[in-house]
């Protein structure tokens, strides 16, 4: 796969402001008039303050340590290097475990996020009234233990024929969900990174789609949509790129938990049908989550209504 040229003179930017941090960090904006003057595409809106170094910087201003985010700092724009236990892992951890999954179905890939099908989704969801998801510290935090109460309930058969919330607790309806929703955040995103891929024969070694240079060129592309986008504010880019920077991080934390994960936790249910990894049969979530509202897990029963209508594609690839 080919990259542009200009990637190896971002990447080289990174290397002199790895310790500012990745991406253009944040100090508060100033306000603005109430018509800002258009600038020309691919031109950053300016701010009335020095703004800390980017990690595509035209520049290198100093930076106040106290305006850096924890995980910007810490993994210095390398997250997908990082592993559980390190400066960087432990600032992600810190950042993200305490976050709720979003009431939207997780993109998969490095190609996957936008901000507008983000906003549109979440939008939608308010407007149904879903109910609240887990934090990703009931995702992780307690995966084996759930993976085996959530085996011994598939395999009851009285657990199996269902119920009316009466039983949830009875038949782990939680720990049911939280392995379906685990399956929904790990599975295709360990594959997309060519970690673990379970659909392959067995014996076949996994082959790594993106290098870690690659991964941050795709994630680079936000940062060039925003530049090119004429009529934001300067309060409207910042707020905008900001999450693209926080969007980066967390999906590279999810990937580096789901693959610090025990084996055992990922495998499939036997109790439930193989997936054949074709599109919309890629891991047994949906079963999972059935199994868990049909016993009163309120959440689960809306992540049911998302899943019949994503579509499934493989990681889209930067071409010049």
């Amino acid at each position: 796969m080919q990259l542009r040229g200009k990637a190896a003179t971002a990447f080289a930017a990174v290397a002199v402001a790895a310790a500012c941090g990745w991406f253009l960090l944040r100090d508060v904006p100033q306000p603005t008039a109430a018509s800002p003057p258009q600038r020309p595409a691919g031109t950053p809106p300016e701010r009335a303050t020095p703004s800390p170094a980017s990690a595509f910087p035209q520049a290198a201003p100093v930076v106040d340590a106290a305006t850096i985010p924890v995980a910007a700092a810490a993994c210095a724009g390398e997250p997908w290097k990082a592993q559980p236990g390190d400066p960087c892992a432990f600032a992600m951890d810190r950042q993200f475990f305490g976050e709720r999954v979003p009431p939207v179905r997780l993109f998969s890939g490095h190609a996957g996020w936008h901000i507008k099908e983000e906003d549109e989704a979440l939008a939608a969801a308010r407007e149904r009234g879903d109910p609240p998801m887990p934090t990703w510290r009931d995702v992780f935090g307690d995966a084996e233990a759930d993976r085996a109460r959530a085996e011994a309930a598939l395999a009851d058969v009285v657990c199996s024929e269902g119920g009316d919330g009466a039983r949830r607790i009875a038949c782990a309806a939680d720990a049911v969900a939280a392995a379906g929703l685990l399956q929904e955040a790990c599975v295709k995103p360990l594959a997309a990174d060519g970690l673990r891929i379970p659909w392959s024969p067995p014996g076949d070694v996994p082959h790594g789609f993106f290098e870690p240079a690659e991964k941050t060129e795709i994630w680079r592309r936000r940062v060039e949509w925003l530049d090119a986008d004429p009529d934001l504010t300067p309060e409207e880019y910042w707020t905008l790129r900001q999450r693209a920077e926080d969007a980066m991080y967390r999906y590279a934390w999810r990937v580096m938990r789901c693959a610090s994960l025990p084996e055992s936790v990922l495998t499939w249910f036997e109790k439930l049908p193989t997936p054949t990894g074709e599109a919309f049969d890629r891991d047994q979530s949906k079963a999972l989550y059935d199994f868990a509202a049909l016993h009163g897990v309120e959440w689960a029963e809306a992540r049911l209504r998302l899943l019949p209508t994503i579509r499934s594609a493989p990681p889209q690839v930067l071409e010049d």
